[in-house]
């Protein structure tokens, strides 16, 4: 066998950001050859080059195929997480079991440390949303109480006008 071409193809995205990478190799077989021994000897060819040049892969290279040349899946890429996305993700976990503002644990307490990571000020951004429609029910439910309790007294209700109306310099 004589290998006569290799391509090598490189795919970027708009910004020029390597996205993939892969080879093709074309071989001349000689009459005492069989196919499918080429064949193989090209495909073991083509993996020992994936596996040096992407030892992050799964050392098979590039998408996976059985023996009935049936697709079974796509290679798996392994990622390390490094400090930084722990402590992101971490911060974000933190922010997320916040159920008050103030406080040491408060939601304010993560401002600053929020918006250096746009992950974590989204996180920030939706429990701050929570937190207030929460505080906004409670007043209003606090309200609706008193209101009621004004409401079925009237000599409570006299008396709570007559101190705002005192307090507020209003003449009756």
């Amino acid at each position: 066998m004589r290998i006569d071409r290799v391509k090598l193809t490189s795919h970027f995205d708009e910004f020029g950001v390597l996205k993939d990478t892969w080879i093709g190799l074309e071989a001349v077989i000689d009459d005492t050859e069989t196919a499918e021994s080429r064949l193989s000897a090209l495909k073991e060819i083509e993996e020992q080059w994936y596996s040096k040049h992407n030892p992050h892969l799964q050392p098979q290279g590039p998408p996976r195929y059985d023996e009935g040349n049936v697709f079974t899946g796509p290679r798996v890429i392994e990622v390390e997480r490094t400090s930084e996305d722990l402590r992101v993700a971490e911060l974000i976990r933190d922010i997320y079991r916040c159920t008050e503002f103030e406080g040491d644990d408060g939601l304010v307490s993560y401002y600053k440390l929020a918006s250096a990571h746009p992950e974590a000020q989204a996180a920030y951004d939706v429990m701050k949303n929570k937190l207030v429609a929460k505080e906004t029910k409670e007043i209003l439910d606090a309200t609706n109480a008193l209101t009621d309790q004004m409401n079925a007294n009237p000599e409570l209700k006299s008396r709570l006008l007559d101190g705002y109306n005192k307090n507020t310099k209003i003449k009756k």
